[in-house]
């Protein structure tokens, strides 16, 4: 099991918000699966939000719960999908929730 700092224990225990501990559930399962010993900071991060209508509900969930970043953050740039209309629906849904999030985790996430 990794080693957690005091820190990253109450991230765990949901101290820093609901947000925070799903993420840091999500870390710690992936850091069990690949045998680290602990974890390491992050100087910076990137994301890619909102292709999908599903990871920016998850986005937004995380914000929702009090999640931000820590550390200096990239997001992926907008993408067009036109192929049908089905996936320019959904692009244009995604994007409207897209552009809630990304507005809102300036500061956040």
């Amino acid at each position: 099991m990794v080693f957690l700092t005091k820190e990253e224990e109450e991230m765990l225990d949901g101290e820093y918000g609901a947000g925070t501990q799903e993420a840091m559930g999500i870390l710690v399962k992936l850091a069990d699966a690949y045998g680290a010993e602990r974890m390491i900071p992050a100087k910076s991060a990137h994301v890619a939000a909102g292709l999908f209508l599903e990871e920016v509900e998850w986005y937004e969930r995380l914000i929702q719960g009090g999640a931000k970043f820590r550390c200096f953050t990239t997001r992926h740039p907008w993408v067009l999908i036109t192929n049908t209309l089905r996936r320019w629906v959904l692009y244009t849904v995604t994007r409207q929730k897209s552009s809630r999030l990304l507005s809102k985790s300036s500061a956040t996430l």
